[in-house]
């Protein structure tokens, strides 16, 4: 029976691809996926900062306590989302990369 996967690319065999690209694309993936968090954050996060703000003068009316109490479990579930994100980006995801590729230079140095 087959090893299961672990989600190690470099472990695909593909013609012509070497383990530093696979690494560099990774890494480029990573570094997209870590812009568009932050964008979808701002996006959202000034969008409400913005109905809060215009809402009194759009609708003549103060904002319910329900709708306040929904935009700002939005704003939190936003927070721990890119919170969350950015510290696989910068944390665990990027250490195990470096380690990985300090290891293959030791061993190919010995």
């Amino acid at each position: 029976m087959a090893a299961a996967p672990t989600g190690d690319l470099s472990l695909i065999p593909q013609d012509g691809v070497t383990k530093a690209d696979t690494v560099a694309h990774d890494d480029r993936v990573r570094k997209w996926l870590a812009v568009l968090v932050i964008l979808q954050f701002v996006i959202v996060v000034g969008t409400i900062a913005g109905v809060l703000a215009y809402a009194d003068t759009m609708t003549k009316q103060p904002i319910s306590n329900g709708v306040l109490s929904v935009l700002i479990m939005v704003v939190q579930a936003e927070i721990g989302f890119v919170t969350l994100c950015i510290s696989y980006y910068f944390g665990s995801s990027s250490g195990s990369q470096g380690k990985q590729v300090a290891l293959e230079k030791m061993a190919a140095s010995r």
